[in-house]
């Protein structure tokens, strides 16, 4: 069942459920990053780390909720200089922070090393560990298939994204074309913990419709296609129905690392706390908003053809009837006039019998 046509859920209190249960996340997010600062601060009262060029320094004195590594550049003297360096520092590490995940602390020194130069080849598992062991609340098999997709010069990243998950990746059952499932047979091995849906076949030889079969019949939840945009593709008309259906069947589509890297980090948390609300698509037929006003145009054609087929039935009726009546009438009229001239031809033939019986009589007289 569409999960907006449950009673008691409209539209509005849909989006309220949705950024409600975000609201959440940020705030467990946030919470476990507090727990980890203070079970810093319990442990020692001061801890210096040395990066390259760099002193970071934690001033325990704060609050925890301003707590953030202030770093001061060695070989400094004029204090307001240093303290200047030091905000914009501070400003480009919380900025980075953000950018990786709040859940995790970094390394300064590996912080140091992502320079904005640098910032689009990012590769967060390479920065840090993302990926902890953990319990989930559903089965594999609770849920509806995992598919994973990427094009040729996407195959690398896919599997650097892999290795990177493995262990929320794993609480799925996992699908997906030719080459993608033979990398995730290399990079889980053989994990007893990790359940297989059918294996399709290559993107150009079918796996991307076989995929939107999946999709349209309720079996697939999820889908992390990493689609190459450099390239041409020959089943290209494929791609867009797989990625059209996905979207007109509301499923959890992922066309890139980034976007894919901060959806598992969202259904870790929806895993681990057992919210369906938060990865509905595995639980439930949904469908596009804008499918609703579909279906009413599609039923406006169809009440408008039946009602033109009424209509033109009416009109066929009406035709029969008139070309019956007027059938009827050419009939009566022609039976009448046969009448009428049979009548004539009596009247003809009376009319010369009198004619002869005078013509008989006069010559009788004469």
């Amino acid at each position: 069942m569409p999960l907006h046509g449950v009673p008691g859920y409209a539209k509005k209190k849909e989006n309220m459920f949705l950024r409600a249960s975000t609201a959440r996340v940020e705030l467990n997010v946030l919470s476990e990053k507090m727990n980890e600062m203070i079970a810093v601060l319990e442990k020692q009262e001061k801890k210096e780390v040395t990066a390259t060029g760099n002193t970071v320094k934690y001033d325990l004195s704060k609050n925890v909720l301003e707590y953030l590594p202030t770093v001061i550049p060695q070989g400094v003297d004029d204090e307001e200089e240093a303290a200047n360096d030091s905000r914009d520092a501070k400003k480009l590490m919380k900025q980075k922070s953000k950018f990786l995940g709040l859940r995790h602390s970094i390394a300064p020194e590996k912080l140091a090393s992502i320079t904005s130069s640098t910032r689009s080849e990012v590769s967060v598992q390479n920065v840090l560990d993302m990926d902890p062991e953990f319990d989930s609340f559903f089965g594999p098999n609770d849920m509806r298939l995992m598919a994973l997709v990427s094009h040729n010069n996407m195959k690398h990243a896919m599997r650097e994204f892999v290795e990177a998950n493995k262990n929320v990746l794993k609480k799925f059952r996992l699908t997906g074309t030719n080459t993608t499932m033979s990398m995730l047979r290399e990079v889980f091995g053989d994990d007893p913990e990790v359940i297989y849906g059918p294996s399709c076949k290559s993107g150009p030889l079918g796996g991307d419709a076989q995929l939107v079969a999946m999709a349209v019949t309720g079996e697939l939840g999820g889908c992390i296609f990493f689609i190459d945009p450099m390239d041409a593709h020959p089943h290209s008309a494929d791609i867009e129905c797989l990625v059209r259906q996905g979207n007109v069947h509301n499923i959890m589509m992922l066309n890139n690392p980034t976007t894919a890297h901060i959806a598992l980090n969202a259904m870790r948390v929806a895993l681990k706390m057992g919210r369906v609300e938060m990865i509905p698509s595995f639980f439930f037929d949904l469908e596009s908003p804008s499918v609703e006003a579909y279906k009413q145009r599609q039923n406006n054609v169809l009440n408008n053809a039946v009602a033109a087929f009424k209509k033109s039935a009416r009109e066929r009726k009406v035709d029969k009837a008139m070309k019956d009546a007027n059938a009827l009438w050419e009939k009566d009229h022609a039976m009448k006039e046969k009448k009428r001239a049979s009548v004539r031809v009596s009247f003809d033939k009376m009319t010369i019998q009198e004619e002869k019986k005078e013509a008989y009589s006069e010559e009788f007289e004469a």
